[in-house]
């Protein structure tokens, strides 16, 4: 099922980030590019993270940053 969702545009491998925002913001610049979701969302996620801290660490160097599916209206 992922599979059908991730492109591999999507995938970045070697970046760097001085902060969370920013790596927020890199990672998912190629999902605003392709329309997948707005920067407003981008910006939510951004601001639960503020609110909520790490929730979305997975396990070591794996995150899964997101918002709910109402914040693309925002």
């Amino acid at each position: 099922m992922l599979t059908k969702l991730i492109k591999a545009s999507y995938i970045q491998l070697d970046i760097e980030a001085s902060s969370f925002e920013e790596a927020i913001e890199l990672a998912m610049s190629p999902l605003v590019i392709d329309e997948a979701v707005t920067t407003n969302y981008v910006d939510k996620v951004i601001a639960i993270l503020r609110e909520i801290g790490p929730y979305i660490v997975i396990t070591k160097n794996i995150a899964i940053p997101h918002a709910s599916s109402e914040a693309t209206n925002i």
